[in-house]
């Protein structure tokens, strides 16, 4: 399995996150996409490809055609507690800031698009806007982390 980010949680042992002393163990609300990578008691949050599950009978990332994920999203808003989404039906003018699963509407300078492959605004020469008429959710993790406000 290959991970695409990974964040250190925390430096000490976490007995709730970690039933064991290492293992492989899910995150709730990433929509089935990250998990807990556990030495000594000492948590590591990792998140599966795009194109992957956690699967949690094997304790690893898994296709998604094998480990259907059935975690519904937090809201429409903010899918997973942290990250920036796209709100549809604003041709990508304009997205959420999800920051502990609370949503801030943000709207991009002038000239500029949200690229939510990116999770920022970039230049209308460098990303072409697709939305459909259906929204369909697109999560993509990098290591986001809230900033404090």
């Amino acid at each position: 399995f290959i991970a695409i980010s990974s964040e250190a949680v925390s430096a000490k042992r976490d007995l709730k996150i970690c039933r064991r002393r290492s293992g492989n163990f899910p995150k709730p609300g990433t929509l089935c996409r990250g998990y807990y990578a556990c030495k000594d008691f000492v948590p590591t949050e990792r998140f599966c490809h795009e194109e992957e599950h956690f699967n949690t009978n094997k304790g690893r990332c898994d296709s998604k055609d094998h480990f259907p994920c059935f975690e519904k999203p937090k809201s429409k808003e903010c899918p997973t507690d942290n990250g920036q989404f796209l709100k549809p039906g604003t041709n990508c003018k304009i997205y959420y800031d999800c920051c502990n699963g609370k949503p801030t509407e943000k709207k991009c300078p002038q000239d500029t698009l949200f690229d939510p492959s990116k999770q920022k605004c970039d230049w209308s020469d460098h990303y072409t806007c697709i939305e459909s008429k259906k929204f369909v959710l697109k999560v993509h993790f990098l290591a986001f982390i809230c900033k404090p406000k």
